[in-house]
C-alpha cells in the first residue's frame, strides 16, 4: 500500500510542479525568516554588551540635571559675641542658569542652634522649611531667566547659640556644581582659634584633609580663610576649630 501511495504522489507532483513549487518556496522563506528573527531575539542582549556595539548605545550619565551652576561662592560666617551665642551667615554666589527657564531656586543652611532673619538680596523668600537637617529657603526671583543667564545673590541668616562649645565647626554642602568655594570664619578679637582641622564628609564617611585653611587678620579681626577650587559635588566640607 505504501508503495502505491508513493507512486501516486510522484504522479501528482509531476502533474503540478509549478503549483507545489510556489508554496514550498514561500514556506522555506517564511521559516528561514522566523529562524533568523528568533536567533536575533536570543542574541540581542549579548550583542548589546559587545565592545564594538557599546559606542552606538546612547549614554546616560545618571546624574540629575542641575538648574544652576555656581561660578564663585563666598561664604562668610561672622561670630559676633565671644561666647558664640550670636553670629551671622552670609552666602554670596554668582550663578549661571543651566535649564530652559528658571523663576525660583533654593538656598539652605544648617546650624546646631537657632536660625532667624532669613533674607535674600534678589527676589523674595516665599517659604523656609526644614529638610534632612537643613533649613531650606525657596526664593522667588521675580523674573524668568533663560539658559545661560547669570545673576548674583546674597542669602543671609542670623545664628543664635550655634558656637557655644570649646570645640566647634562649620559645614558647607556642595549642592550644585561649583567652580570655586571660599569659606571665611571671622572670630571676635578676644577669642581667636588656636587649632584648625579641615575635613570632607561623604555620607557617613569622614576624611581629614591637609589643613589648607589659614588664619589671617582681616579688617582687624582674626579670620580663617579656606579656599576650595573645584569642590566636589554632593559632599560636605567641614572646618573644625578649638578656641
Amino acid at each position: 500500500m505504501w508503495s502505491d501511495f508513493k507512486i501516486a504522489l510522484s504522479h501528482f507532483v509531476a502533474l503540478f510542479p509549478p503549483v507545489l513549487a510556489l508554496p514550498a518556496a514561500v514556506a522555506t522563506a517564511y521559516f528561514r525568516s522566523q529562524l533568523a528573527a528568533g536567533t536575533m531575539w536570543v542574541l540581542r542582549p549579548l550583542a548589546a554588551r559587545l565592545p564594538w556595539n557599546s559606542a552606538q548605545r546612547p549614554k546616560s550619565s545618571g546624574q540629575p540635571v542641575h538648574e544652576l551652576v555656581s561660578l564663585f561662592t563666598a561664604v562668610q560666617v561672622r561670630i559676633i559675641k565671644s561666647d558664640g551665642s550670636h553670629a551671622t551667615y552670609k552666602k554670596t554666589s554668582d550663578y549661571e542658569v543651566r535649564v530652559a527657564a528658571l523663576s525660583e531656586y533654593r538656598e539652605a543652611v544648617t546650624t546646631e542652634g537657632t536660625a532667624t532673619d532669613f533674607t535674600t538680596q534678589v527676589g523674595r523668600i516665599t517659604e523656609t522649611t526644614k529638610e534632612h537637617g537643613f533649613l531650606v529657603s525657596r526664593i522667588d526671583l521675580g523674573n524668568l531667566l533663560t539658559r545661560g543667564a547669570r545673576f548674583q545673590n546674597t542669602y543671609s541668616v542670623s545664628l543664635v547659640g550655634s558656637f557655644m562649645a570649646v570645640e566647634e565647626h562649620w559645614t558647607q554642602e556642595i549642592a550644585v556644581p561649583s567652580e570655586h568655594l571660599s569659606i571665611r570664619i571671622t572670630f571676635p578679637k578676644s577669642r581667636p582659634p588656636f587649632l584648625l582641622r579641615c575635613k570632607l564628609l561623604n555620607g557617613l564617611e569622614e576624611t581629614q584633609l591637609p589643613t589648607s585653611a589659614r588664619l589671617m587678620h582681616l579688617h582687624g579681626s582674626p579670620t580663617v580663610v579656606w579656599e576650595l577650587p573645584q569642590p566636589r559635588l554632593g559632599t560636605i566640607y567641614k572646618l573644625e576649630w578649638l578656641w
